[in-house]
């Protein structure tokens, strides 16, 4: 509804819906647990593609106005941060992920003509194992989903390849800046690197690797530029209370 902030969970709910359909075998990994996807996610060749892939361009936009809203917290591309996604159902969060590494490549954009662009630290609050085993002990459907965020977002990582520090046992995922500028600034793989892979595939999979790390991941993957459905369109500029939690998200 128009000039409601939706909470936590249902705005969740909503980017979970527009997440495109994975390969069956991750599927199915999916919803058995993180130690299942991560073995699928081993074995897939075309992990190394662009964030497309999982999330429309729609999806990181909204995040954007989420944030300009208040439902989750703004990101820090200045100063080495802390992010707190311990709340976040499964697709918030990795929503989350794919449009703080498009804000820092727009940031790095901007400030190109500066000499090299030094990016901060930025690291992931996840639960711990303590409190990962609270949640999964609960009976309650909400807990048990967010028990499943830290698992998702190392999945996500390792489908990207990026090279991540911390652990979930310490409630720690820690993404130096230093990586995160060399990630944005790689080149995709050359096609002989990816065994197993048609090579019209294979060459389909390179293109994509491009272009998220482009310019153009910054504003147009062909996709339309919209705005949240919860925006206030009036001009009053009001919104009604929501706080996070809940919602049933994938």
């Amino acid at each position: 509804v128009a000039g409601v902030r939706p909470r936590l969970g249902t705005f969740s709910a909503m980017l979970a819906c527009l997440r495109p359909p994975t390969l069956p075998a991750l599927q199915a990994a999916d919803r058995e647990g993180g130690g299942a996807l991560a073995r699928a996610v081993s074995h897939e060749v075309s992990s190394h593609e662009d964030a497309r892939k999982y999330y429309p361009l729609r999806a990181l936009i909204m995040f954007e106005e989420a944030q300009a809203l208040g439902v989750v917290p703004k990101f820090d591309a200045e100063e080495d941060s802390d992010y707190d996604i311990r709340q976040f159902p499964p697709a918030a969060a990795e929503v989350a992920v794919l449009t703080l590494l498009r804000v820092f490549r727009r940031y790095s954009d901007s400030h190109a003509g500066n000499g090299e662009v030094e990016l901060p630290n930025v690291t992931l609050r996840v639960l711990t194992d303590e409190e990962h085993a609270l949640l999964i002990a609960s009976p309650d459907a909400t807990s048990q989903r967010l028990a499943r965020t830290g698992e998702r977002v190392i999945v996500l990582l390792r489908r990207l390849r990026f090279n991540y520090g911390g652990s979930l046992q310490e409630g720690r995922i820690e993404m130096s800046g230093h990586i995160i500028r060399r990630w944005l600034m790689a080149k995709p793989p050359p096609l002989e690197a990816m065994p197993g892979s048609e090579p019209r595939l294979a060459g389909s999979i390179t293109d994509q690797a491009r272009n998220i790390r482009s310019r153009s991941w910054t504003s147009d993957w062909g996709e339309p530029n919209v705005s949240a459905p919860w925006a206030n369109r009036g001009s009053s500029g009001s919104f009604g209370s929501g706080s996070g939690g809940g919602g049933g998200d994938p």
